[in-house]
């Protein structure tokens, strides 16, 4: 059905394919529910620019990186922009002693390549269970402390899908958003400028849902890390084959 076109899918873990201590690029890549849709849906190929700890800063970035360095506009393009957590965001590393001794920076992927002045730290949640610095430790309390703003963040991310609606209109690429972690409803509820956002939508029993609530209440279970196995992402993949089929 889609033998002539590649997909391409940008966003957090649940697009990589994390799965407990396994984090290669490759491995996560097969056990991705991307992988798994390309052959369901008989794409030419896939792209995987998801990364562990991404961010919807990060997301934004790797959309701008697949048009500027991968996108032709002789080939046929899907592609299904994953939308995050909003409390995680991003910070800019210049001190090289600082990257070396005290922050790990990882790229997870081959899209994922060091900067030329800086690299980049990912920051959530999670950061606050791990081992940094006491500097880095005592920023994040601040940050989270006086200035996560749920109504600003969701602002800025309306905000922000419009100018990729806009962009990816214009590349005429046929495009689906997808919430992995961000809060319910977050698109239907904030339609701007007459945009409809085109979503990948979960429901179960008649409701709408998140993802992992989805897999859950199917059955699938996650893992320590809270993500899904193989069999979990064929699922997944052949449900998101069946909302997008009817549209080719």
């Amino acid at each position: 059905m889609y033998s002539n076109t590649t997909l391409v899918a940008i966003g957090d873990s649940f697009i990589y394919g994390h799965y407990e201590d396994d984090l290669n690029y490759n491995s996560c890549w097969q056990r991705s529910w991307v992988k798994k849709l390309e052959k369901i849906g008989n794409f030419k190929t896939s792209i995987n620019m998801g990364a562990p700890g991404g961010c919807n800063a990060r997301s934004y970035r790797m959309l701008i990186k697949f048009l500027e360095d991968i996108y032709d506009s002789k080939e046929n393009y899907l592609l299904i922009y994953g939308i995050t957590d909003m409390s995680r965001f991003e910070l800019p590393v210049f001190n090289e002693d600082v990257i070396k001794n005290e922050i790990p920076i990882c790229y997870w992927s081959p899209y994922d390549q060091p900067m030329v002045d800086y690299q980049i730290f990912p920051i959530g949640p999670w950061t606050m269970d791990q081992f940094r610095t006491p500097k880095v430790i005592d920023y994040i309390k601040f940050y989270y402390g006086f200035f996560d703003n749920v109504k600003y963040q969701t602002d800025r991310i309306i905000e922000q899908l419009l100018s990729i609606s806009a962009l990816l209109e214009k590349y005429k690429i046929k495009y689906y958003y997808f919430e992995t972690g961000s809060s319910l409803g977050l698109l239907k509820n904030n339609v701007k400028l007459g945009t409809v956002f085109p979503e990948i939508e979960f429901y179960y029993n008649g409701d709408k849902t998140l993802m992992a609530n989805f897999l859950l209440d199917n059955g699938y279970k996650h893992s320590w890390c809270k993500h899904f196995n193989h069999d979990a992402n064929e699922f997944l993949a052949e449900y998101i084959f069946n909302q997008i089929k009817d549209e080719q």
